[in-house]
């Protein structure tokens, strides 16, 4: 008995400080026995993008932005390693409801559908702008987003995003094509022709306006800087885990600094490197 109440003391002691005790969450204790967080990674800038300049962002993590800042703090609090998992639009959310990761770091947008399933870890904050090409004669004389609530639009979003239910939001007489996908879907199909324009989050437009150089147009005009369909930016856990999403939110509450200032340095860096992103 004695050795036994010993191996328990010795296990709680290698616990790392400020770590719910064993017991209070069984996801934390799963994480420590493991010894691995596992999240799901899928690469959405300003928040979460791979490190392809190591040499001056200083370091050579594998990704960047304040998503990938706010996980490493996770990590180092929980004392554990990474266990990557790639998801996709469609798996992002299923992933982690499921439990096959223990919390998805692509940067989520709360909607109320996702917020049926999962809970939010806000960390930072996003806006949109409509875009679309410059030479479609449609969008000739337009000059606000009020004006493109019209049905002769044709407007394209990934399903079940938040730009999906922004755009039904703020044009709901324009078409909706809702589309499957990842990266630069709904900027493809306003290139290809086959939608009109696609909301898309506003500091995109650097990495856009490289990729399709003197192409495309915004509204609102200054896209960088929109407010429009502004909208909290998070990650996320499955529902029923109320010790495991405080001890996150705390951490994230911690770092609110920290945080902004990596979003602002980001935006930098892509007015910088747009071919980096």
């Amino acid at each position: 008995m004695l050795l036994f109440a010993g191996a328990l003391q010795c296990a709680e002691a290698q616990r790392p400080p400020g770590v719910p005790e064993a017991g209070a969450s069984p996801r934390i204790d799963q994480i420590l026995k493991r010894g691995t967080l596992r999240v799901g990674v899928l690469a959405i800038y300003p928040w979460l993008f791979r490190n392809k300049m190591p040499a001056i962002y200083g370091n050579n993590d594998p990704w960047r932005g304040s998503s990938w800042i706010l996980a490493k703090a996770y990590a180092k609090a929980l004392g554990v390693k990474f266990d990557f998992v790639e998801v996709s639009e469609d798996t992002k959310v299923a992933l982690v409801v499921s439990g096959g990761i223990d919390v998805t770091i692509t940067a989520l947008a709360p909607t109320p559908q996702r917020e049926k399933v999962v809970d939010f870890i806000v960390y930072s904050t996003g806006a949109n702008c409509m875009i679309g090409l410059k030479n479609n004669p449609k969008l000739a004389g337009i000059t606000e987003i009020s004006q493109l609530n019209d049905p002769k639009f044709t407007f394209a979003a990934f399903a079940g995003t938040q730009q999906q239910t922004l755009t039904a939001q703020a044009v709901p007489k324009a078409q909706l094509r809702v589309v499957n996908g990842a990266g630069n879907g709904a900027i493809d199909e306003v290139i290809s022709g086959r939608s009109d324009l696609a909301a898309n989050d506003s500091p995109d437009w650097p990495m856009v306006q490289f990729a399709y150089p003197d192409r495309l147009v915004s509204f609102p005009s200054d896209c960088l800087n929109s407010t429009f369909g502004s909208h909290d930016v998070g990650h996320a856990i499955a529902k029923n885990q109320p010790v495991f999403l405080d001890f996150l939110r705390g951490i994230a509450a911690k770092m609110k600094t920290e945080l902004h200032q990596e979003d602002l340095d980001t935006y930098h860096f892509a007015e910088q490197h747009p071919d980096q992103l």
